[in-house]
């Protein structure tokens, strides 16, 4: 019979062994934080931020950043440069508290994503890292509430929004007027394609300096366009005032104008029309009620809103709406 050693049986380690262990230890996390902290104040030269959320943050990182088993000075440099910019964007963008608890979550993390790269493999590689330096600082994986349930949401930046409006108004004379009405539609109201080739004049009203777009359809709504894509908009609609439809007039059955009639999009250089709508939609995010975006961008529920931009939700709204399901059950008849 072979021996098996008993459920009290130990393997004892030499004292020696421990000490060593726990010197190298010191010393790695000690080198480790010199080099974090070399980084975030280089780092500091080119960012614009208060001083002394500056001591705050690198004297909340530090310590964070020195502990990690990173494998070189190279990757230490690095993962400082990006959980810094994290955790500045996170402090004083979204005003949010100093602490791994508020800091480090799901949809905080995607949202600063989102909003700040652009490029897919960026993107995928800042997350996964951040995702790894977030499990070993606090013991929790990062996992989304909705993960696999929406495709990917991306946005523009405000000098690409400029860019977009520009190219509308440089296109060829056939395409111009459909191209700005267009592109004002998508990224201005957040309209999808096809409720931008179902505006009729009638369905604009001007009203001083607002324009408001009548939606038509399913999900109708009346929608105010943000005020700098309106000189473009309104360019063009002088041009189909007696129009019926104010996109490619003209055309004939609705079948044909839902698969051709946002044709400008397709154009050489075009924007993209749902990354229009996506950024419109983060844009109100951050300006308004989460049940009036939900109405406004026509979805037909706030859960199909929140599969889709949960990582632009506002924490505080997301629990808002939870609390008002509470009071709804509890509602005495």
């Amino acid at each position: 019979m072979i021996p098996t050693p008993s459920a009290t049986a130990s393997v004892e380690i030499p004292s020696t062994q421990i000490v060593s262990a726990l010197a190298q230890y010191a010393h790695r996390n000690e080198h480790n934080t010199r080099i974090a902290k070399k980084a975030m104040k280089n780092m500091r030269r080119t960012q614009t931020a208060p001083a002394g959320v500056w001591e705050d943050i690198q004297n909340f990182l530090a310590p964070l950043l020195g502990s990690y088993p990173s494998p070189s000075e190279t990757y230490v440099t690095q993962l400082s440069h990006r959980v810094t910019a994290f955790v500045l964007w996170a402090v004083l963008e979204m005003h949010t508290p100093l602490n791994v608890t508020d800091l480090f979550t799901d949809t905080l993390l995607r949202r600063f994503l989102h909003t700040v790269y652009t490029n897919v493999n960026t993107r995928t590689a800042y997350q996964s890292m951040l995702q790894r330096f977030v499990l070993h600082s606090t013991g929790r994986s990062l996992q989304s509430r909705h993960s696999g349930q929406r495709g990917t949401v991306s946005v523009y930046t405000k000098n690409e929004l400029a860019n977009a409006r520009s190219w509308a108004s440089s296109r060829a004379l056939r395409n111009r007027v459909d191209a700005m009405a267009a592109v004002a539609l998508a990224g201005g109201a957040g309209l999808r394609t096809p409720e931008i080739v179902f505006v009729r004049p009638s369905d604009v009203c001007v009203d001083g300096d607002t324009v408001l777009i009548d939606v038509q359809g399913a999900n109708a709504r009346q929608v105010a366009m943000r005020a700098e894509w309106t000189p473009g908009f309104l360019t063009a609609l002088e041009q189909r005032s007696t129009s019926e439809y104010i996109v490619r007039p003209g055309t004939a059955t609705s079948r044909w104008r839902v698969q051709h009639g946002a044709h400008v999009f397709k154009l050489k250089s075009a924007p993209d029309q749902m990354k229009l709508r996506d950024t419109w939609i983060v844009d109100m995010l951050d300006r308004l009620p989460f049940r009036i975006v939900t109405h406004l961008s026509g979805y037909a529920s706030i859960k199909a809103l929140v599969a889709r931009y949960e990582p632009f939700s506002r924490l505080d709204d997301l629990d808002l709406v939870s609390e008002f399901h509470d009071v709804m059950k509890a509602a005495k008849a």
